[in-house]
């Protein structure tokens, strides 16, 4: 019976606290009375894909510089307090985190308890601001004092009323490094469209250039590139990140204690950017302005690291370069050195002509008095003649293998030496349809130990092991 008592009472004043609430909801003119978490704002209260312009205060308007975002198309840029390129995710997050915010209450000013004002909930002033801008539009909100459970005091500026939020939006705005939401992205438009690359290492120097298609290398030597070496280092360019943001530079001076005052290292790219012709009308494309980006290598993190200082130029902040990304960057010349005897593709040979050369001033290759002292080789539609030999037929797959290796096979060692004289054993000279000469490549082979360098006039060897034989004679080709 007692038990049955106690339940009852229980009960009753359940009922009793519910209807309390009921009539406090609907008599209490000063409070606003929240049905359920709703959201803060409505789509139509803040376009999240028309948004151009985001302005962030801290500590209030009397405080440091606020940050300025600007987008144009599809990238966000810092434009103040200086210029840096940012994430674009993390920028969009800024609006994705306000339009989720979550109202638990909403307490006009004159609702406010006696131990409470705009001044104690920090919204006057406000402990931060954040203001989104886009055409035709512009939405302010006022960022307050953190509270218990997770909830935060936010206002809507120009409302009176204080909301109780959830603290999504602050954590973001007012607690996280802005240099998370930069682009670490080292050069931002190295690619397909560069034209220059350049590096330079004390005195020790590389660069390249684009004429058209073709890529070439200038410093230290003028040679040809692998293409596919150069398209990997182009893409290494485009995807390489600094690790850290060290330091945002005020003054100058500072630049002295990382390194880059005088920096060990510079790597330049100089990109043209190809951009739509006018019109509405599908139109070809026109070059826009050279952009020539720059980064600047510094001093070592630590002793014990070969991680670096390092700053991209036109940006004001040191960052930490990893030696992976370094070693990706600075890459060595004879690694990007076409590795190929000749710069010609086999298809466009028409004819060959092999002249003998001497070693030390004997003949390199002992001949018969009435043998010609060149052979050549001539393309008949699928076949191969020796026009130096009565134009007697040539087995094909003989002539193929020399110009597959003189044109196709990649040398595993290249050098950039000046070409042994001393050692040289003949040259071959490929000439296209027109009979004009398309490249002429020296072979030179040493004494002790038979490896084999082939060099086309640029004084770069390439450097083959002993296992290669090539036909240079009449009678490597059966005449």
């Amino acid at each position: 019976m007692p038990r049955i008592t106690s339940t009852i009472i229980a009960v009753l004043l359940a009922i009793a606290a519910v209807a309390a609430m009921l009539y406090t909801a609907k008599h209490d003119t000063g409070r606003g009375v929240v049905s359920g978490p709703q959201r803060l704002l409505q789509p139509s209260d803040l376009p999240i894909d028309e948004i151009d312009r985001i302005t962030i205060t801290r500590g209030g308007a009397a405080a440091a510089a606020s940050l300025v975002y600007q987008r144009t198309g599809p990238n966000w840029n810092q434009v103040e307090p200086f210029a840096h390129p940012m994430d674009p995710y993390s920028i969009r997050q800024m609006a994705v985190a306000a339009r989720e915010l979550t109202v638990v209450d909403r307490i006009p000013p004159t609702a406010l308890g006696s131990d409470q004002s705009l001044s104690t909930l920090q919204l006057s002033p406000a402990a931060g601001e954040i203001t989104y801008q886009w055409p035709g539009g512009s939405l302010t909100l006022e960022l307050g004092r953190r509270s218990v459970a997770g909830r935060a005091y936010l206002r809507r500026k120009g409302e009176d009323a204080v909301c109780i939020v959830n603290q999504k939006l602050h954590e973001r705005v007012l607690d996280m490094n802005p240099a998370e939401w930069r682009d670490r992205t080292i050069f931002l438009h190295a690619g397909a469209d560069s034209s220059r690359i350049g590096w330079q290492q004390g005195d020790v120097k590389m660069s390249l250039e684009r004429d058209g298609r073709r890529w070439k290398m200038t410093d230290p030597l003028e040679t040809r590139v692998d293409q596919n070496n150069l398209d990997a280092y182009l893409q290494a360019l485009g995807r390489a990140t600094v690790t850290d943001y060290i330091l945002d530079i005020k003054d100058p001076a500072e630049l002295a204690n990382f390194g880059l005052a005088k920096p060990v290292g510079v790597l330049t790219i100089t990109t043209t950017p190809q951009v739509p012709g006018a019109g509405s009308a599908p139109s070809p494309t026109t070059q826009a302005a050279p952009i020539t980006e720059r980064l600047l290598v510094g001093s070592p993190i630590t002793t014990a690291s070969k991680d670096r200082f390092g700053m991209i130029e036109g940006r004001p902040v040191v960052v930490r370069l990893s030696e992976p990304v370094i070693g990706a960057l600075f890459r060595q010349a004879e690694d990007l050195a076409a590795a190929t005897g000749a710069g010609v593709k086999p298809a466009d040979v028409k004819s060959i002509v092999i002249r003998q050369t001497s070693i030390a001033g004997v003949a390199a290759v002992a001949a018969p008095a009435s043998q010609p002292s060149e052979l050549s080789l001539e393309r008949d539609l699928d076949r191969w003649r020796s026009p130096s030999h009565g134009n007697l037929e040539v087995n094909a797959a003989m002539v193929q293998e020399l110009l597959d290796q003189l044109c196709t096979l990649q040398a595993p060692n290249v050098q950039f030496k000046t070409f042994p004289r001393e050692l040289e054993l003949a040259t071959v000279t490929l000439y296209g349809f027109d009979g004009k000469a398309l490249d002429t490549v020296r072979i030179a082979q040493e004494k002790t130990s038979p490896s084999t360098a082939l060099e086309n006039g640029d004084n770069v060897l390439r450097v083959f092991p002993q296992g290669l034989k090539l036909r240079l004679t009449a009678g490597d080709f059966g005449l």
